[in-house]
């Protein structure tokens, strides 16, 4: 009979929630329910929401990354680097104008004085190849700077090409150029300065040539004449202070052989005491290094 009247839990019927209290239910769970699915305000509140975003932990900062180092740059350029690719001991006469324009362009060269090329600078380019490029580093310097439509200019450039060509510096012209350049301890010379200065110099030939005239170009500056170190030390004994005798003599000999020629005609070589003194006065070609 107990058994009969005992009921179990979910048997006992449950009292109805009234209707304003399940909406406002409802509308807490929706609320509760928004503020989950939104993030978190960056500014702190008032009242309990600031304190709750006072309790929350920081967000974790995130590592500052170091800039990258920057690319190192062309590795330094001695002069006798320089001076080895100028004036290679192969060549008697080599167009050091251009060479050293392309340096500028396409170097820096190796210890040997080499510029090289290819993947990593495996191949070395030879006297033919740098001619080629001098000869068409020159001609495309000139139209950009015409800066004209290259069928407009096409003569002018033509003209002015073999006179720019022609144009050879010394060795001693070569430090005079360079003298501005900044050298370290190490006695090197940056190669980004190098560049400027010799393409800057390279600007102003071209520009005075075309501003001139090739007629007017083509006469201007001298020319050395061809001299040897075999020359230079057979005629060393000229450049004596004092002579005796006999030296004396065969100096007087050496000179009227090698100068003669140069201070007088041919209708006028019966003249000896004129060509005598003129001889003796004469200057030497120079030094062994100035190459034209």
């Amino acid at each position: 009979q107990a058994q009969k009247h005992f009921r179990t839990p979910s048997a006992i019927p449950r009292r109805a929630m009234p209707p304003k209290a399940a909406a406002a239910k409802a509308a807490a769970a929706k609320a509760a329910a928004k503020a989950a699915a939104s993030p978190p305000p960056t500014s702190g509140g008032s009242g309990k929401a600031g304190a709750a975003e006072a309790a929350s932990p920081p967000p974790p900062k995130e590592e500052e990354k170091e800039p990258p180092a920057p690319k190192p740059g062309p590795p330094g350029v001695t002069l006798t680097q320089l001076m080895r690719f100028l004036f290679p001991s192969n060549l008697e006469h080599p167009n050091s104008t251009g060479r050293l324009e392309l340096f500028a362009r396409y170097g820096p060269v190796d210890e040997d004085g080499k510029l090289r090329g290819g993947i990593r600078g495996s191949h070395v380019h030879t006297d033919f190849e740098i001619t080629q490029m001098i000869k068409h580093e020159t001609k495309e310097a000139l139209f950009a700077l015409m800066n004209r439509p290259r069928t407009t200019v096409e003569v002018v450039v033509d003209s002015v090409l073999p006179i720019a060509l022609e144009q050879v510096y010394t060795q001693t012209e070569v430090r005079r150029l360079l003298k501005g350049v900044a050298v370290d301890e190490k006695g090197e010379m940056k190669f980004s300065d190098l560049q400027k200065e010799i393409l800057e110099c390279r600007r102003r030939r071209l520009q005075e040539l075309v501003d001139d005239g090739s007629l007017t170009a083509r006469g201007r500056g001298h020319r050395l004449p061809f001299q040897s170190k075999a020359r230079d030390t057979l005629l060393s004994g000229l450049q004596k202070k004092k002579h005796n005798e006999q030296e004396e003599w065969h100096a007087r000999t050496k000179r009227l052989h090698n100068i003669g020629c140069l201070v007088a005609g041919l209708e006028e070589q019966n003249e000896a005491m004129q060509i005598n003194g003129n001889v003796t006065l004469a200057r030497s070609l120079g030094s062994v290094d100035d190459k034209w």
